[in-house]
């Protein structure tokens, strides 16, 4: 039996590109009266919407991880929806957060003009939320697509949210194989990466994932969450192993 066990971050999708039963996997997080999201694919505009998510928002910040459209085919729509609608053509309260400027491109293609948003580019940078909420953020290269690089700069990462005493996430976005660096310590609260049932191109498979974190403990396991998942991922086994599942609201 599956054990249900509350992550720091939420999911309104967990699924892989193909994953129609499970939607793209796209995470959130309210800090204050700031949203942060992780991901955008083409499905998770309206679950983001239709749960209510960007009601009563100081601020919107889009993390995106890779420009594949199951994690930034429906951003365009987003930005464009809360520019018009939400935040009163108002760019600054929503902010795009990527290390590569390919994504300007990839917006203005879908009619998103960089007056409608703030483009962050660092790989590293402090968002202050409030007054007493600061939320770090690091962007590290992952090894995936190589299609997606631009003039040398990797097209595809993953993520670090640290805010000191409250916690450290590692967000691994679409990954071929577990980095060795995240195996190897225990500073995070939580490790969110992704993984299907068998190994596919750029991907990283159940046998893989199991294998890097064979050393971990059944308690370390737990901080593991587990996301990205084809239709045909056998939950209950990864539970067994001591893993933990995301779930999506």
């Amino acid at each position: 039996m599956r054990m249900e066990k509350k992550s720091i971050l939420s999911f309104v999708g967990n699924g892989d590109g193909f994953a129609t039963k499970r939607s793209n996997t796209c995470a959130y997080l309210e800090a204050g009266k700031d949203l942060i999201v992780i991901d955008c694919g083409f499905d998770a505009f309206a679950k983001l919407r239709d749960v209510g998510l960007f009601d009563g928002k100081a601020n919107v910040h889009f993390f995106i991880t890779h420009l594949h459209c199951d994690h930034a085919g429906s951003l365009a729509v987003a930005v464009s929806y809360l520019y018009h609608k939400v935040f009163d053509g108002c760019a600054s309260h929503i902010r795009v957060h990527f290390p590569n400027a390919s994504i300007v491109d990839f917006l203005k293609a879908q009619g998103v003009g960089e007056d409608e948003y703030y483009f962050n580019i660092n790989r590293w940078d402090e968002i202050e939320i409030g007054d007493d909420y600061k939320l770090e953020y690091i962007f590290e290269e992952n090894d995936h697509d190589d299609n997606l690089s631009v003039n040398g700069i990797s097209g595809t990462w993953s993520v670090e949210l640290v805010s000191t005493g409250r916690y450290n996430i590692y967000y691994g976005g679409d990954s071929a194989g577990v980095k060795d660096r995240i195996t190897r310590t225990r500073i995070y609260d939580e490790i969110y990466h992704e993984v299907c049932s068998v190994k596919t191109q750029g991907h990283t498979s159940y046998e893989e994932l199991k294998d890097a974190f064979s050393h971990f403990t059944r308690s370390e396991r737990a901080r593991i969450w587990l996301m990205h998942m084809d239709d045909d991922f056998d939950e209950q086994q990864a539970v067994d192993d001591g893993f933990n599942v995301t779930t999506t609201v």
